[in-house]
């Protein structure tokens, strides 16, 4: 039987971890992810498209200054589940040479989104 991909939109400047979070989870065959590292895009694309989860870094701000994460919750019109990628990934990990999806992403942060978005 066929199922829908839910899809996944990631906010974070750092590319990188963008199209990884992108290749673990659209691996899963259960999403479909789009990114944005332009953060004001982003927002815009969270606010007019349907996602079922927003993975954003809650360590940025926004052009006003405010926190991404406080402005997401408050721009939002409808409920989003938001998970903060700083949680998901150790940015340390990302430097290596040799990347390991399964360090960076393990099996609890995996079902933690499958919960997120049913």
């Amino acid at each position: 039987m066929y199922q829908l991909k839910k899809n996944i939109l990631v906010i974070d400047r750092d590319k990188l971890v963008c199209k990884i979070i992108k290749l673990f989870l659209e691996n899963t065959g259960k999403y479909r992810v789009k990114y944005s590292t332009d953060i004001t895009k982003g927002v815009m694309s969270a606010t007019s498209k349907r996602v079922a989860l927003i993975l954003l870094d809650d360590r940025v701000e926004t052009s006003d200054g405010s926190n991404l994460m406080d402005h997401m919750l408050s721009t939002l019109k409808r409920p989003v589940p938001l998970l903060p990628t700083g949680a998901a990934i150790d940015r340390a990990r990302l430097k290596m040479a040799h990347i390991e999806l399964n360090t960076l992403f393990n099996i609890s942060v995996l079902k933690q989104i499958d919960s997120l978005v049913r």
